[in-house]
């Protein structure tokens, strides 16, 4: 196998620790055709219930490869989101105030659904994304061959969010089967509202150019994102480096920024302009493909605008 050579790796680990980060080279770092994986974590930045230290994330190559590495570095947090946060997140979107036997038969239905439907948008997105899936679950299944991980549970996690919506913003029942009661407005409730900042200039002390994107997070965690949210940085081999946060496991962005400087992030938008029928191209992998093909602000609203979207 290539491999890239010492100073390049030890760069990367430099880098890293520059920010905050400690990296073990002996644990954290893998090589796999020549391209580099690298897991690091923060010295002081903790998360506020566990204490458990933050974690980052550097994977570069083709979109398999990308897969594959976060695969390799992140298998138990995939797993978390992959069960744990798919089996959860669609109770964050049922009213509480319904009876809990209700609440059960109406998260069932809306499990079928996103499982049913997430396959409706597997025409709309971009064949790279589908290798990085791949990649991921390949990685997952080499450090651990009992991984929970699959492919269904993979593309859930990236695109259930758009196939749940769909059909929560429009109120159409997506599938002909024949349930005992009809859900209706009440039965849910939705995730409104995100709003962020960016803040970008000259650093007059540094006398470099500086640029900032920060967002809210206003959308469920089903009581897990919080512990596995982290900054993921790619260098894909086709298009521009990102750096995105979001959880291992999604393989687009919440928020992003690309080296040019252009900064993407996540918004809930109810709106009934929904097609259940094809949900399309949209949200998190939508988010990290506008920056990582997006070399200016045009060039990065023409690729969201070009896309098949399905939800608003």
């Amino acid at each position: 196998m290539r491999k890239k050579s010492s100073p390049y790796v030890s760069k990367l680990i430099k880098a890293f620790e520059q920010d905050g980060f400690m990296v073990n080279r002996d644990s954290d770092v893998i090589e796999h055709d020549g391209n580099v994986g690298v897991r690091a974590t923060h010295k002081t930045a903790v998360i506020g219930r566990t204490r458990n230290k933050k974690k980052a994330f550097y994977i570069e190559g083709d979109a398999h490869t990308l897969g594959y590495l976060m695969g390799k570095l992140a298998e138990p947090e995939i797993k978390r989101m992959c069960t744990e946060f798919n089996e959860n997140i669609i109770f964050d979107f049922i009213n509480l105030k319904i009876k809990d036997p209700l609440k059960i038969f109406i998260g069932d239905i809306l499990e079928d659904i996103v499982y049913s439907m997430s396959k409706r948008i597997f025409q709309d997105v971009p064949s790279q994304y589908n290798e990085e899936i791949e990649g991921m679950l390949d990685g997952c299944q080499e450090v651990n061959k009992n991984s929970k991980v699959d492919r269904e549970s993979l593309w859930v996690l990236n695109v259930g969010f758009d196939a749940l919506l769909s059909f929560i913003y429009t109120g159409v029942f997506p599938h002909k089967k024949i349930y005992p009661i009809k859900i209706e407005a009440k039965h849910l409730k939705v995730p409104l509202m995100c709003n962020g900042f960016s803040v970008f200039g000259l650093d007059p002390q540094m006398n470099a150019k500086y640029h900032y994107l920060g967002r809210d997070f206003m959308f469920p965690t089903a009581d897990v994102f919080q512990d596995t949210a982290a900054m993921i940085i790619r260098k894909p081999n086709d298009g521009l480096p990102t750096v995105s946060v979001a959880a291992p496991g999604m393989i687009g962005a919440i928020a992003g920024l690309n080296t040019n400087g252009i900064g993407v992030g996540l918004d809930m938008l109810p709106a009934s302009n929904c097609s259940t029928a094809r949900p399309g191209f949209n949200s998190l992998l939508l988010t990290r493909h506008s920056i990582q093909l997006g070399g200016d602000c045009d060039q990065a609203s023409d690729v969201i605008v070009n896309a098949q979207r399905g939800v608003s």
